[in-house]
């Protein structure tokens, strides 16, 4: 605040010396007539104006300018050559500009999600599991802040960075389903692929792959071996582990106190076991990156478990495994191989079910 008020007395100041300056000048311009012509007031004053008038009719040419100059710097440049259309169809011309803004651009929204802030602050309460007071002042708070921002967006309302005519194009461009809008492995580009997943009626093989560029299609050596499902699996793995949990930390309370005078430090303790106890954990998932600065295009699979059953978990314990790093002749080079060892191995199998899921 004090800033703002020392830029406007400055510029006061300034306008103050100009004003100074213009009279000076006028002076000196008048003195080798002082003899020949009376100067009354008035004279003073149009010559004033006039001058005015004049820098005035230069300044407006360059503010102008200026304003011309802004106009074409606000106009939107698309990197349409960052679109890799691969599919079957073609985009239209908005669809292409949408898609040429990349992954990293954040539309603005064109209400407050009062609905999405309301579930996030609840279930953050129902998770951390708050007392009463703080869970009333948490809500409290919530209320003040969407009540702030509803006044400051009536008041000076956000400035929408993409037309209807966008937003159309991507409600089109999210509505199909047979084709997929992938990033590409490097670079910020977004890449239009045919899914590729078709059904024939044909007994021997009901399901077939008949575009091989298409995205399945590049991903058929790791889902060949996939089995559908009726239900999603991560639940019960996160039952599994919870009870788990809970129950571990039960055991710590029957345990003898340590002693405080010589701490253990422990990679993985009891007390701090509970905040790995997770709510609502999704399934891992598994997707491909178009390496689309090669020949043949091949997709390279990236695996996504960061919200998945013990996943927080499984990062301290494998602080365990840390020390065995390049101790043995062999190692695994992906995650295809991982596959593959453990489905020609039970006993591996099965220890890897146990360290994963329990």
């Amino acid at each position: 605040m004090e800033d703002r008020f020392a830029k406007i007395r400055m510029r006061e100041m300034l306008n103050a010396l100009h004003a100074k300056l213009f009279l000076l000048d006028l002076d000196i311009k008048l003195v080798s007539e002082k003899g020949k012509k009376a100067y009354t007031p008035d004279i003073l004053i149009k010559a004033q104006n006039r001058a005015y008038y004049t820098r005035m009719k230069v300044m407006n040419k360059k503010f102008a300018q200026l304003m011309s100059q802004k106009t074409q710097h606000n106009t939107v440049r698309y990197k349409t050559d960052a679109v890799l259309n691969l599919s079957s169809k073609q985009l239209s011309t908005v669809q292409t500009n949408v898609l040429a803004r990349g992954f990293k651009f954040r539309p603005t929204l064109r209400t407050i999600p009062i609905q999405d802030i309301i579930i996030g602050i609840e279930s953050l309460i129902k998770t951390a599991k708050l007392s009463t007071e703080t869970a009333t002042n948490l809500r409290n708070t919530t209320i003040k802040e969407i009540d702030r921002m509803e006044r400051r967006e009536n008041r000076n309302p956000t400035k929408q960075n993409l037309s209807k005519r966008e937003w159309s194009a991507i409600t089109s461009l999210a509505a199909e389903r047979d084709r997929r809008i992938i990033p590409a492995d490097k670079g910020d580009k977004s890449i239009v692929m045919d899914y590729g997943w078709e059904i024939i009626d044909n007994e021997e093989d009901k399901t077939v792959i008949l575009n091989e560029e298409s995205y399945l299609a590049k991903l058929k050596d790791r889902i060949t071996q996939h089995i559908h499902i009726d239900d999603d699996p991560a639940p019960v793995h996160e039952r599994k582990l919870n009870a788990a949990i809970r129950k571990i930390i039960q055991a710590g309370k029957q345990m003898p106190t340590r002693d405080k005078d010589n701490p253990i430090e422990f990679i993985l303790s009891r007390d701090k076991i509970s905040q790995y106890i997770t709510e609502g954990a999704i399934a891992p998932t598994l997707k491909g990156q178009l390496k689309d600065h090669k020949d043949t295009k091949p997709l390279r699979e990236v695996s996504n478990a960061s919200k998945s059953p013990g996943h927080e978990l499984a990062k301290v314990l494998n602080k365990l495994f840390e020390p065995y790093t390049g101790q043995t002749k062999t190692a695994i080079t992906g995650g295809k191989q991982l596959i593959k060892v453990l489905s020609e191995k039970a006993d591996l199998k099965a220890i890897f079910y146990l360290v994963v899921m329990q």
